[in-house]
């Protein structure tokens, strides 16, 4: 999500064995199996099939992406939390000058916007501490506002183009954290 929101336009992956455990018995030395994209017999991973899924979310929005270039970033926050708030946006810059209205129900989220034209594709990323889902075990709570100066918007979640109830150009959304939406709007 976060690489297709600035606009990357290339991946690249590589495997190696890592260490997933010290096995007590130094006889039997180190297991290096499971914890990448393939072990050393060849077998695939749940990584591997993780990474598979991903991908196929990554072609199916291509088509989309593809069209725009990235133009800026913005980070909100919830009521009462500032950047201090959180270790991944403690020495990050802020621009507060987002064209969408955001805010987040109590946590952090990350805005990109990328450009073509008049039209722009906006991703929300909920970039919370994973901790802080596990403390809840509820996903964050977005209210979006896109304002008024749109023809259409298409709403995205995993590479597929999903229906929202956009009313007076708002809506809400649940995302757990990692999870995306990009929302193209057409002017």
């Amino acid at each position: 999500n976060l690489l297709m929101g600035m606009g990357c336009r290339e991946y690249a992956f590589f495997t190696y064995f890592t260490k997933q455990h010290v096995d007590l018995n130094p006889k039997l030395n180190m297991c290096m199996d499971g914890a990448s994209l393939i072990n050393r017999d060849g077998t695939r991973t749940r990584l591997y099939y993780d990474v598979k899924n991903i991908i196929s979310e990554m072609k199916k929005f291509a088509p989309v992406v593809l069209k725009y270039r990235y133009h800026e970033n913005y980070i909100v926050f919830g009521k009462g939390k500032t950047a201090k708030d959180f270790m991944q946006t403690e020495f990050t810059r802020i621009n507060g000058d987002c064209p969408i209205n955001v805010k987040p129900s109590d946590n952090v989220a990350l805005i990109t916007e990328q450009k073509n034209g008049r039209n722009s594709l906006f991703m929300l990323e909920n970039i919370c501490n994973l901790k802080d889902e596990l403390a809840t075990g509820q996903p964050i709570e977005y209210e979006i506002d896109l304002g008024k100066d749109y023809k259409k918007v298409n709403v995205y979640y995993k590479g597929k183009k999903v229906k929202r109830k956009i009313k007076d150009g708002r809506f809400t959304e649940k995302l757990r954290c990692g999870d995306a939406i990009f929302m193209e709007i057409l002017r």
